[in-house]
Protein backbone atom coordinates (compact mmCIF):
# COMPACT_ATOMS: atom_id res chain seq x y z
CA UNK A 1 0.00 0.00 0.00
CA UNK A 2 1.02 3.66 0.63
CA UNK A 3 3.53 2.71 3.25
CA UNK A 4 5.10 0.32 1.49
CA UNK A 5 5.47 2.76 -1.62
CA UNK A 6 6.89 5.30 0.56
CA UNK A 7 9.28 3.10 1.66
CA UNK A 8 10.54 2.32 -1.42
CA UNK A 9 11.73 5.49 -1.79
CA UNK A 10 13.22 5.88 1.51
CA UNK A 11 15.78 3.03 0.65
CA UNK A 12 16.85 5.28 -2.46
CA UNK A 13 16.99 8.32 -0.84
CA UNK A 14 20.71 8.82 -0.12
CA UNK A 15 21.02 8.71 -3.45
CA UNK A 16 18.79 11.91 -4.37
CA UNK A 17 20.09 14.21 -1.84
CA UNK A 18 19.51 17.53 -3.74
CA UNK A 19 17.65 16.84 -6.49
CA UNK A 20 14.05 18.60 -5.89
CA UNK A 21 13.93 22.56 -6.30
CA UNK A 22 11.41 23.86 -3.42
CA UNK A 23 8.93 26.13 -5.41
CA UNK A 24 5.83 25.37 -3.90
CA UNK A 25 4.28 28.59 -4.66
CA UNK A 26 3.99 28.35 -8.45
CA UNK A 27 3.86 24.31 -8.07
CA UNK A 28 0.38 24.19 -6.44
CA UNK A 29 -1.59 26.93 -8.17
CA UNK A 30 -2.54 24.93 -11.30
CA UNK A 31 -5.94 23.79 -11.35
CA UNK A 32 -7.99 22.64 -15.16
CA UNK A 33 -11.17 24.91 -16.22
CA UNK A 34 -14.39 22.81 -17.32
CA UNK A 35 -13.24 23.96 -21.08
CA UNK A 36 -9.62 21.98 -20.40
CA UNK A 37 -7.44 25.05 -19.67
CA UNK A 38 -5.13 24.93 -17.20
CA UNK A 39 -5.19 27.93 -14.97
CA UNK A 40 -4.71 28.82 -11.21
CA UNK A 41 -7.24 28.27 -8.98
CA UNK A 42 -8.79 31.52 -7.58
CA UNK A 43 -9.66 30.35 -4.24
CA UNK A 44 -6.63 27.86 -4.23
CA UNK A 45 -4.43 30.19 -2.60
CA UNK A 46 -4.63 32.72 0.03
CA UNK A 47 -0.72 33.61 0.83
CA UNK A 48 -1.83 35.74 3.57
CA UNK A 49 -2.92 32.73 5.46
CA UNK A 50 -0.04 29.83 5.29
CA UNK A 51 -2.85 27.07 5.64
CA UNK A 52 -1.75 23.87 6.75
CA UNK A 53 -1.68 21.96 3.52
CA UNK A 54 0.41 24.89 1.99
CA UNK A 55 2.99 24.47 5.01
CA UNK A 56 3.31 20.92 4.49
CA UNK A 57 3.68 21.07 0.84
CA UNK A 58 6.72 23.33 1.87
CA UNK A 59 7.94 20.78 4.52
CA UNK A 60 7.59 17.63 2.01
CA UNK A 61 9.79 19.76 -0.83
CA UNK A 62 12.71 20.60 1.44
CA UNK A 63 13.21 16.40 3.11
CA UNK A 64 12.97 15.47 -0.47
CA UNK A 65 15.91 18.23 -1.28
CA UNK A 66 17.57 17.41 1.63
CA UNK A 67 16.84 13.54 1.35
CA UNK A 68 14.99 13.01 4.21
CA UNK A 69 12.50 10.63 3.30
CA UNK A 70 11.49 9.15 6.39
CA UNK A 71 10.18 12.72 7.04
CA UNK A 72 8.96 12.57 4.00
CA UNK A 73 7.20 9.52 5.02
CA UNK A 74 5.67 10.66 7.96
CA UNK A 75 4.09 14.37 6.71
CA UNK A 76 2.35 11.93 3.63
CA UNK A 77 1.00 9.36 5.83
CA UNK A 78 0.40 11.54 9.22
CA UNK A 79 -0.43 15.02 8.57
CA UNK A 80 -3.92 16.06 9.62
CA UNK A 81 -4.10 17.81 5.73
CA UNK A 82 -3.21 14.26 4.49
CA UNK A 83 -6.93 14.21 2.87
CA UNK A 84 -6.72 17.38 1.84
CA UNK A 85 -7.23 17.61 -2.15
CA UNK A 86 -4.86 20.86 -2.20
CA UNK A 87 -1.92 18.73 0.03
CA UNK A 88 -2.66 15.54 -2.29
CA UNK A 89 -2.92 17.59 -5.54
CA UNK A 90 0.91 18.84 -4.04
CA UNK A 91 2.20 15.47 -3.06
CA UNK A 92 1.48 14.17 -6.54
CA UNK A 93 2.92 16.67 -8.25
CA UNK A 94 6.51 16.63 -6.17
CA UNK A 95 6.46 12.57 -7.01
CA UNK A 96 5.51 13.58 -10.89
CA UNK A 97 8.31 16.16 -10.65
CA UNK A 98 11.09 13.77 -9.67
CA UNK A 99 9.94 11.16 -12.32
CA UNK A 100 10.66 13.42 -15.04
CA UNK A 101 13.62 14.79 -13.81
CA UNK A 102 16.85 13.83 -15.82
CA UNK A 103 19.14 14.69 -12.98
CA UNK A 104 17.43 11.07 -10.68
CA UNK A 105 18.89 8.08 -11.29
CA UNK A 106 17.01 5.84 -13.52
CA UNK A 107 15.81 3.43 -9.96
CA UNK A 108 14.54 6.55 -8.40
CA UNK A 109 12.65 7.64 -11.16
CA UNK A 110 10.79 4.38 -11.54
CA UNK A 111 10.01 3.92 -8.10
CA UNK A 112 8.58 7.43 -8.10
CA UNK A 113 6.32 6.51 -10.77
CA UNK A 114 4.89 3.04 -8.94
CA UNK A 115 4.89 5.63 -5.86
CA UNK A 116 2.16 7.36 -8.32
CA UNK A 117 -0.03 4.05 -8.74
CA UNK A 118 0.32 3.88 -4.51
CA UNK A 119 -1.07 7.15 -3.81
CA UNK A 120 -3.89 6.33 -6.79
CA UNK A 121 -5.30 2.92 -5.12
CA UNK A 122 -4.31 3.66 -1.34
CA UNK A 123 -7.54 3.75 0.88
CA UNK A 124 -7.35 4.32 4.84
CA UNK A 125 -4.04 5.70 4.51
CA UNK A 126 -4.91 8.69 2.12
CA UNK A 127 -8.15 8.38 0.42
CA UNK A 128 -7.45 10.16 -2.58
CA UNK A 129 -10.02 12.45 -4.29
CA UNK A 130 -11.60 11.58 -7.24
CA UNK A 131 -9.87 14.53 -9.15
CA UNK A 132 -6.97 13.86 -7.63
CA UNK A 133 -7.08 10.36 -8.93
CA UNK A 134 -7.62 12.18 -12.58
CA UNK A 135 -4.72 14.80 -11.57
CA UNK A 136 -2.14 11.14 -11.29
CA UNK A 137 -3.00 9.99 -14.57
CA UNK A 138 -2.57 13.51 -16.34
CA UNK A 139 0.71 13.47 -14.40
CA UNK A 140 1.31 9.41 -15.64
CA UNK A 141 0.69 10.55 -19.03
CA UNK A 142 3.29 13.39 -19.27
CA UNK A 143 5.62 10.99 -17.69
CA UNK A 144 4.71 8.31 -20.62
CA UNK A 145 5.76 10.62 -23.11
CA UNK A 146 8.95 10.96 -22.46
CA UNK A 147 11.92 9.72 -24.60
CA UNK A 148 13.55 7.79 -21.43
CA UNK A 149 11.95 4.23 -22.21
CA UNK A 150 12.31 2.81 -19.10
CA UNK A 151 10.74 5.52 -17.11
CA UNK A 152 8.34 5.70 -20.05
CA UNK A 153 7.48 1.94 -20.29
CA UNK A 154 6.65 2.20 -16.50
CA UNK A 155 4.17 5.02 -16.94
CA UNK A 156 2.36 3.38 -19.96
CA UNK A 157 2.21 -0.32 -17.95
CA UNK A 158 0.70 1.61 -14.72
CA UNK A 159 -1.43 3.84 -16.66
CA UNK A 160 -2.93 0.75 -18.52
CA UNK A 161 -3.80 -0.37 -15.37
CA UNK A 162 -4.99 2.06 -13.42
CA UNK A 163 -7.86 3.34 -15.90
CA UNK A 164 -9.19 0.15 -15.97
CA UNK A 165 -11.18 1.33 -13.01
CA UNK A 166 -12.98 3.40 -15.54
CA UNK A 167 -11.46 7.13 -13.87
CA UNK A 168 -9.88 9.58 -16.94
CA UNK A 169 -7.68 12.08 -16.91
CA UNK A 170 -7.91 15.79 -16.23
CA UNK A 171 -8.50 17.94 -19.76
CA UNK A 172 -5.82 20.08 -20.66
CA UNK A 173 -1.98 20.14 -20.05
CA UNK A 174 0.33 21.24 -18.13
CA UNK A 175 4.27 20.46 -17.50
CA UNK A 176 5.80 19.20 -14.96
CA UNK A 177 9.40 21.12 -13.83
CA UNK A 178 12.65 19.24 -14.88
CA UNK A 179 15.79 20.57 -14.54
CA UNK A 180 18.55 19.94 -17.29
CA UNK A 181 21.75 18.41 -16.43
CA UNK A 182 24.96 21.21 -16.21
CA UNK A 183 27.54 20.84 -18.64
CA UNK A 184 30.45 19.97 -16.78
CA UNK A 185 31.97 23.08 -18.06
CA UNK A 186 30.20 26.21 -17.79
CA UNK A 187 30.43 29.09 -20.77
CA UNK A 188 31.75 31.60 -18.25
CA UNK A 189 34.31 29.41 -17.14
CA UNK A 190 35.09 28.54 -21.13
CA UNK A 191 35.45 32.17 -21.10
CA UNK A 192 37.88 32.05 -19.00
CA UNK A 193 40.18 29.24 -20.37
CA UNK A 194 39.81 30.84 -23.65
CA UNK A 195 37.89 27.64 -25.06
CA UNK A 196 37.16 28.35 -28.81
CA UNK A 197 32.79 28.37 -28.80
CA UNK A 198 33.03 25.44 -31.50
CA UNK A 199 34.96 23.12 -29.18
CA UNK A 200 32.95 24.23 -25.96
CA UNK A 201 29.66 23.50 -28.19
CA UNK A 202 31.28 20.00 -29.34
CA UNK A 203 32.00 19.23 -25.75
CA UNK A 204 28.54 20.17 -24.46
CA UNK A 205 26.89 17.96 -27.06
Amino acid sequence: GLLKGIESLQEIGAEVVGAVSIGIEVVEALRVGADGVVRTSENKFDFMKKRSWYLALQGTALFIHQGRLSDFNIVVSQAPCRNKANFQWGICRQVGEIAVDPLWDVHVRQQAVDFLGELFRSGDDWKPHVDVKRWILTILIQISELLDVPIKNRAVALLVDLKKGGITECPGSFSLSRRLPLPSISPLLAKVQEIPKLEYDLHVL
